[in-house]
């Protein structure tokens, strides 16, 4: 309900609940997508040096909440060190402004961690008008086999007539 987004924000904020409440608080606010959550998510998504599982929580929960307002730091986020903010950044970006999704993910190298790659392919799946294809014929190919599923299902989910072309060689 909108009407728990005050007291959330306020468990977040204060931080004084076990960190279990604080996490479940975290998530809720996520649930609910109201943007007033989102200032209280961006300062512990920008603060590399926050717990590390809530700032995660609040980076998966900030993917719903984002705004043209966060452009920013999600391009900075693109390169944070850890794989769960990546891979988080790239689903916001994709969902709030496709066209510079694109252009960054064509200047950067394929990430090395396996997480974010099965990320991205979330993320070009959710694109419009089957725009990410290309991506995901770039990461088909990939050689780990745990990012592909999720480019499977991306595959699937773009509803691309290519799509049974890719797939079947890999049944």
């Amino acid at each position: 309900a909108a009407a728990a987004v005050a007291p959330l924000r306020q468990i977040v904020e204060q931080r004084t609940a076990p960190p279990a409440v604080v996490v479940q608080a975290v998530r809720a606010l996520g649930a609910i997508g109201s943007a007033d959550a989102a200032p209280v998510l961006t300062r512990i998504v920008a603060d590399a040096e926050a717990d590390p599982v809530l700032r995660g929580e609040a980076m998966q929960a900030f993917v719903t909440v984002a705004t043209r307002e966060s452009l920013d730091l999600l391009l900075d986020l693109l390169t944070d060190a850890a794989p769960l903010v990546r891979g988080a950044a790239m689903r916001a970006l994709a969902r709030i402004d496709p066209d510079t999704f694109l252009l960054t993910l064509s200047g950067l190298d394929l990430d090395r961690d396996w997480t974010v790659r099965a990320a991205q392919a979330a993320a070009l799946a959710s694109l419009p008008d089957g725009r990410g294809l290309p991506g995901l014929k770039v990461l088909i190919q990939d050689r780990d086999l745990r990012v592909l599923p999720a480019v499977f299902t991306a595959l699937v989910a773009s509803k691309s007539p290519e799509a049974a072309g890719l797939l079947i060689p890999h049944l």
